[in-house]
């Protein structure tokens, strides 16, 4: 039968029933969206009771520290408020260029552990800093007058070079800081009133990066001081540096929420070239060891961790509130979403946007409170299921297995599923290793300690008790004490077994989840510095 001979009727009923299948299939789109909406919803109104039932605050102002006066207050100094409000505008491309004044955007130019491999055990190189951070000046090429010569002319021979000299070099690069000198002095001084958990001038609604840049960029010239006086025999100065530094990231502490803690550990990690350098050299004497000892026992990262994922909660409890009473802000918090997955709704090699772009926009932008308090409870809950681990238990510390049950959460949305994973076990894992890091030290300073006073290190930590430590450090991974050996060269290696839960006879890797967490002072038999500098 042919087409034309096909009655309209026919065809109209055939376009009726498409149209009813399509409205069919919209009203269960829309009532999927309205029930996943709904239970986002109720997901997060069922963190909150389980939270308040165990005795927890929602409001962050329960966990800040009373203000303290406006002369205690770091974050009111003078020093401080000059590098806040930028009262040095001018850039510093490098350091030799003495007419200018100002810390230097171009971390490479003080980024003088950039050689070094530390947790290899492979220190600082300063002919290599100075070559890398271009600092070293370069010869200047004399002009070449009249045509070029069809023959090259024959190079002179060149004289042997001068031995290096470490001392002569780490004098002649302070001299390179001496601009800094009176602005570095300042937050020094400054750096001793006591310890305040929060700017003031910032609000708690809000997580602000401002206050914390002064501190984080002199950090580096403080580092590069520190170590290139250890370089050039002036240990004294380069405690002072240290205990500067100490104090400055305690300060990172003051942000509200996550991220002051991950800050914490970022800049700790300046500490640990210093330190390094000055124990490896032997340039220190007991009483300074034991000033440094009592300044980094009152670290504890674990503890820290902790107290940051309660504010955390606290914030993310009043973003997600908000956006469920606040239509305008869960407007403003849609399209913000929005705006990072555009590229997954964008048209296909044509310039206008198809009914389909349209049709997919609303659907997303109707979808967005759904999934974003979706997202939301499940942080949320991850955060209560580590913070009560386990069986509901407040947690005093963080372990390995906490990591694991962060790991293994999988979010009940469907949705989730498809975002990246969540980035709780890696701050986890992350503040393990760095108190693992920190015990090392710890362990290391004692034991350079008690070979200054017996001329050789002890037969077994146990040994550094009571004296040196108020107890033996254990390993954070497995509750026992520190691995630790007299390598052949004399040095000692101390070590953590690291996450992988693998004894791998104090041999690091460039990954953190891998190898164990090592400190030394001469790297192992197979490494490589090309590898390393090739990295």
């Amino acid at each position: 039968m042919k087409l034309k001979n096909i009655p309209t009727s026919i065809w109209r009923n055939k376009w009726k029933s498409l149209l009813a299948f399509i409205a069919f299939i919209a009203i269960g789109i829309a009532a999927a969206i309205g029930i996943y909406n709904y239970s986002g919803k109720r997901s997060f109104l069922a963190f909150e009771s389980s939270w308040t039932a165990l005795g927890e605050t929602v409001n962050i102002a329960d966990l800040q520290a009373p203000e303290p006066n406006e002369k205690d207050n770091f974050f009111l100094s003078p020093s401080f408020l000059a590098e806040k409000n930028n009262k040095y505008p001018i850039e510093l491309t490098h350091p030799r260029h003495r007419k200018i004044e100002g810390f230097s955007k171009d971390y490479s130019a003080f980024s003088i552990t950039s050689t070094g491999d530390y947790h290899m055990g492979v220190g600082t190189n300063i002919e290599h800093w100075l070559e890398s951070s271009d600092l070293k000046p370069k010869p200047r090429r004399r002009p070449r007058r009249g045509r070029k010569s069809a023959r090259a002319p024959t190079p002179a021979p060149t004289p042997e070079s001068a031995p290096f000299n470490e001392k002569e070099t780490a004098l002649a690069c302070l001299e390179l800081l001496n601009s800094y000198q009176a602005r570095l002095s300042a937050l020094s001084h400054d750096s001793l009133r006591p310890h305040a958990w929060r700017d003031p001038l910032i609000e708690l609604d809000t997580t602000p990066l401002s206050h914390l840049n002064p501190i984080m960029r002199s950090l580096d010239p403080l580092q590069a001081r520190a170590i290139l006086y250890i370089m050039a025999e002036n240990p004294d100065l380069a405690a002072l540096d240290l205990l500067t530094m100490i104090r400055l990231q305690n300060y990172a502490l003051s942000s509200p929420y996550l991220l002051g803690h991950l800050i914490h550990i970022a800049t700790f990690k300046a500490n640990n070239s210093v330190i390094w350098e000055g124990l490896k050299r032997h340039s220190w004497d007991d009483a300074t060891l034991a000033l440094f000892e009592s300044k980094l026992a009152h670290i504890d990262f674990r503890k820290n961790l902790l107290h940051k994922m309660r504010e955390e909660v606290c914030f993310t409890h009043q973003e997600t509130k908000r956006m469920l009473d606040d239509p305008d802000y869960l407007e403003e918090k849609t399209k913000e979403f929005e705006a990072m997955t555009d590229f997954l709704l964008e048209p296909l090699n044509t310039e206008e946007e198809s009914t389909l772009d349209n049709i997919g926009r609303s659907a997303r932008h109707v979808i967005a409170s759904g999934y974003l308090s979706s997202l939301s409870s499940y942080s949320l809950n991850t955060y209560r299921d580590t913070l009560f681990y386990p069986h509901g238990i407040k947690a005093e510390t963080v372990s390995t297995d906490q990591v694991r049950l962060a790991r293994n959460a999988k979010p009940s949305d469907p949705l989730l599923r498809f975002t990246p994973p969540s980035w709780i076990p890696l701050q986890l894992e992350k503040t393990l290793q760095a108190q693992a890091t920190l015990h090392n030290i710890r362990t290391a300073i004692a034991l350079e300690r008690f070979r200054l006073k017996h001329q050789h290190y002890p037969v077994k930590l146990s040994d550094l008790a009571p004296d040196y430590l108020p107890e033996e450090l254990k390993d954070v991974i497995t509750g026992k004490p520190l691995r630790y050996q007299i390598k052949a060269d004399g040095t000692p290696l101390i070590y953590s077994i690291g996450s992988d839960e693998i004894d791998d006879d104090g041999r690091p890797n460039r990954s953190p989840s891998k190898g164990d967490w090592a400190w030394m002072y001469s790297p192992p038999n197979d490494y490589q510095y090309s590898d390393y500098r090739q990295r």
